[in-house]
């Protein structure tokens, strides 16, 4: 997230002062069951969990490196300064943020600069952490890694042309090319372009493209203690699920201690993050009462037709993304349902069953006979072709969760709780 120094705030602007942020990759709301598991590390929860406002953490991976990661706050770029000056062989820098203050960054550009660093990205650089990576002398860009852009933030939420020039001037100056930065002040600033490894190379942002066998791309290890915990104890919706899951809870922070033991990027952290809300809400929401299974429902609708209306198309909520965009939102409509559901959990579950599934599909079959939705496009394995195709199939689970809603009691109930859990 790039934001502009507000001089009535100290920290930058978080995405949740946004009123109409409506997501979570990453993730994550989407429903696990319509994507490859090739796609699971681009979900929108992944996405805000790095948006997070996470302390800046610099530590030495090698003799010539120091691994730069979490939010470009005030004060990183002293803290980037002093560790330069206590490792005097430093030669490049390993990049992992979701950006933070674009004043701040400017700065540590200008360090990357005076020590004539490269820079290099394994896992994902957004935002503002783009124009530290810009400034390197060599560029190196991870096969597989991510660089995201999108219009920056002003302090008064409202950016004006003046405003505009200004900051594109600053985001110039730092090294991204102009090809770059014509599609990054088209994208709005709460969603992030991918750009591919192709024009990344092509515009000169990127000098150099590691295949990640090469010695070099190898990441650096996972500090568990100091970068996953931290993730872990910031994320609200994640402590829910530790309250009221402990084993859940127990079993995937031993999968992420285990991730965190070998040298690896952080992105698997990320997607198990993802796994355990996802798993967590698909757990509790058999003991829910009816109430709150219908007003899930609704949110998860309502998101997956906002996302429509900002991806061109696209609704990573039911799984269908935009290929060089991530939806960039906060998860706060789903966080305070669950932070709301979870004082109403009843001691028996109530199983939605293979009757309820078996009916779901009659009711697919038809609404697919009728024309309402079309069953092969709502579950094509493969990609959307276009946006045109993606707004079909998001069209189409819209069009089935709206006539779920439609039914009476009891069955609306039981037929929801069966789309939840298996679409």
């Amino acid at each position: 997230m790039v934001a502009l120094d507000n001089p009535t705030r100290s920290m930058p602007i978080s995405c949740r002062t946004l009123s109409f942020l409506l997501l979570s990759l990453l993730t994550v709301s989407f429903s696990p069951h319509l994507h490859a598991e090739d796609e699971e590390d681009i979900n929108p929860r992944f996405v805000r969990i790095q948006q997070q406002t996470v302390p800046l953490t610099i530590i030495n991976t090698g003799p010539e490196e120091l691994k730069v990661s979490g939010s470009i706050a005030p004060g990183s770029a002293s803290l980037l300064a002093i560790k330069l000056a206590q490792n005097p062989g430093i030669r490049r820098l390993r990049l992992q943020s979701g950006g933070g203050l674009l004043s701040e960054a400017m700065k540590m550009v200008d360090l990357v600069r005076q020590y004539k660093l490269d820079t290099l990205v394994d896992s994902s650089c957004s935002s503002a952490c783009t124009m530290i990576f810009a400034a390197g002398d060599d560029r190196l860009l991870v096969k597989g890694a991510e660089l995201g852009f999108h219009h920056p933030l002003s302090a008064d939420l409202n950016p004006d042309p003046a405003t505009d020039i200004a900051t594109r001037a600053q985001m110039h100056a730092a090294g991204i090319p102009d090809r770059i930065l014509d599609q990054t002040y088209q994208t709005p600033f709460d969603t992030l372009w991918i750009p591919s490894e192709t024009l990344l190379r092509r515009s000169g942002m990127v000098t150099s493209l590691l295949n990640p066998t090469d010695k070099l791309a190898q990441p650096a290890p996972i500090v568990f203690n100091e970068e996953v915990q931290r993730l872990l104890d910031k994320d609200p919706m994640v402590q829910i699920i530790r309250q009221t899951l402990p084993k859940l809870y127990a079993t995937r922070v031993a999968a992420m201690q285990e991730m965190s033991a070998t040298p690896q990027s952080i992105r698997p952290v990320y997607q198990e993050i993802g796994r355990l809300i996802n798993d967590g809400i698909d757990q509790l929401i058999p003991y829910m009462p009816d109430s709150d299974v219908l007003d899930y429902a609704q949110i998860l609708l309502n998101m997956a037709k906002d996302q429509q209306q900002v991806m061109g198309g696209y609704c990573p909520m039911f799984g269908i993304y935009a290929p060089e965009k991530r939806y960039n939102g906060d998860d706060y409509p789903r966080e305070k349902w669950l932070n709301q559901a979870v004082r109403h959990l009843q001691t028996k579950p109530q199983l939605a069953g293979v009757r309820a599934r078996l009916q779901l599909d009659s009711i697919i079959d038809q609404l697919d006979a009728k024309g309402t939705i079309s069953r092969r496009k709502m579950f094509a394995g493969n990609a959307p072709a276009d946006a045109q195709e993606a707004a079909l199939r998001c069209q189409n689970m819209q069009s089935l969760y709206e006539q779920i809603m439609t039914y009476q009691e009891p069955e609306r109930h039981t037929l929801v709780r069966a789309l939840i859990l298996n679409y």
